[in-house]
């Protein structure tokens, strides 16, 4: 267990305040991790490095650290405006608008200093925006209905149905990427539906299914993303429950950070275990 030293976390948080005001961002950013390895509890360390990945355009790592900042004091502010302005930059809209608001709602609501009030109004014409962005996203978005899926007419069924034919004319065909892209897919939702999230009668949650639901999901979505549809309520969800103990399961890093903390811990455990024992656990995570 890390001994905390609040002491010397302040010290490397200011060394790391300086050199983001010099433009080192690299340099704020090595500075800011050291600090917190010292103090992990501290949500205004996680906030300034989410900063810093702001300045190097780094929005994942924005977005972990934002995210981390806001579990461990839920009422700040500037780290729920941070994640705002990370999802923003990603276009994840849902969650760059419930930021926002998270972050007006978390200001006081009488006697605003001055710097509240320039950051209500700055929120504000962010949380307009993004909603605006939303809108013209989704305006351009085709939705099919559950009796369109039903019908046999989608893409997926035509390359499905065309598949046999043109395997037998031995030549290249986007039929045959489609058709192999829906496999994968069908193969995905099949793991999915079996996958059972169960209660004990002391209200531990139990999982049980196949670690495959995500590798076949992606590959199908990566292979051709048209096949990607869904007619369950609860899927997203249930889906990043299944992603977490898939890569729980195979020791990966999706809840350790952002991408430049994985990429830190990936060649940590490289050196130290080498690529066999690498492999499974990057890949999962990467999916």
């Amino acid at each position: 267990m890390t001994t905390r030293d609040s002491t010397e976390a302040e010290r490397l948080k200011l060394l790391g305040t300086e050199l983001y005001k010099k433009g080192d961002y690299q340099g704020a950013y090595d500075k800011l991790s050291e600090a917190i390895e010292k103090d992990p509890e501290n949500a205004i360390l996680y906030q300034n490095r989410g900063a810093v990945s702001m300045k190097k355009h780094e929005y994942l790592d924005a977005v972990w650290d934002a995210k981390k900042a806001t579990s461990l004091d839920p009422k700040y502010a500037k780290a729920w405006a941070r994640l705002g302005a990370a999802a923003q930059a990603l276009g994840t809209w849902q969650e760059c608008i419930y930021a926002w608001q998270q972050a007006l709602d978390c200001l006081p609501k009488n006697n605003l200093t001055e710097d509240q009030k320039g950051d209500r109004k700055q929120w504000r014409t962010s949380l307009k925006k993004s909603l605006a962005d939303q809108v013209k996203v989704e305006s351009t978005v085709n939705t099919v209905s559950i009796l369109d899926i039903q019908s046999g007419t989608m893409p997926w069924d035509v390359a499905w149905a065309l598949r046999n034919s043109r395997m037998a004319e031995r030549r290249a065909s986007s039929v045959l990427i489609l058709a192999n892209a829906y496999t994968s897919f069908k193969e995905g939702m099949n793991y999915y539906k079996e996958a059972k999230f169960e209660r004990d009668a002391q209200g531990r949650e139990h999982y049980s299914g196949t670690p495959a639901v995500i590798r076949h999901l992606s590959e199908a979505v990566l292979v051709d993303p048209r096949v990607f549809h869904v007619t369950d309520g609860e899927f997203f969800e249930k889906i990043i429950k299944i992603a977490s103990i898939e890569d729980e399961a195979a020791k990966g890093w999706l809840n350790t950070g952002g991408p430049a903390i994985i990429k830190k811990a990936v060649l940590q455990r490289l050196e130290k275990d080498g690529f066999d024992a690498v492999r499974p656990s990057l890949t999962t995570t990467v999916r």
